[in-house]
């Protein structure tokens, strides 16, 4: 269950607080209003494009539905290109931040995920996502501890398997 808290900018999946979210998303084909979908300022040469896209690791196994949200970037047209260009069904993993509006968010970082490695992507967030939720929340260290030993404490606590494996093999 996510939930969004505007005041504090916190996003809770669950039991866990964020202030930015992973996700791996498809562009959809539902076509936004001119005014909406391409905004200009041109006393900066910049653009803010906003896209529909398809939530991939929602399960739409459960509900047969298909979440669906809309994703906003803005900058300079080659910051934006691979949201003007991007063709229906096209996977991107995105780091996002909750924006102001409801069932909206703002692109901080993105990359292109090919066709034959989706099942992959999914698997392996799904494994992190699963990983992150059962690991105790708060980590405490002893002040005497050195660099070295809290990482060590901290290597013990992670899953051994993260690994992304190629599909088909």
């Amino acid at each position: 269950m996510l939930q969004v808290d505007v005041q504090l900018g916190l996003i809770c999946v669950g039991e866990v607080e964020a202030s930015f979210v992973r996700a791996l998303v498809a562009f959809n084909d539902v076509q936004l209003p001119d005014e909406e979908a391409l905004q200009q300022d041109t006393a900066i040469s910049a653009l803010r494009v906003k896209r529909s896209v398809n939530c991939l690791l929602s399960d739409a196994t459960e509900t047969s539905v298909t979440h669906r949200t809309k994703l906003w970037s803005a900058g300079p047209a080659s910051a934006v290109n691979w949201m003007l260009r991007g063709r229906a069904n096209e996977a991107q993993l995105v780091v996002l931040a909750h924006t102001e509006t409801d069932g909206e968010w703002s692109v901080l970082w993105h990359v292109p995920v090919d066709a034959h490695r989706v099942e992959g992507a999914t698997r392996f967030l799904m494994q992190l996502y699963q990983s992150e939720v059962s690991a105790p929340q708060t980590i405490t260290y002893d002040q005497t501890w050195t660099p070295m030993k809290r990482l060590a404490s901290v290597v013990e606590q992670a899953p051994e398997e993260t690994a992304m494996a190629e599909d088909g093999d």
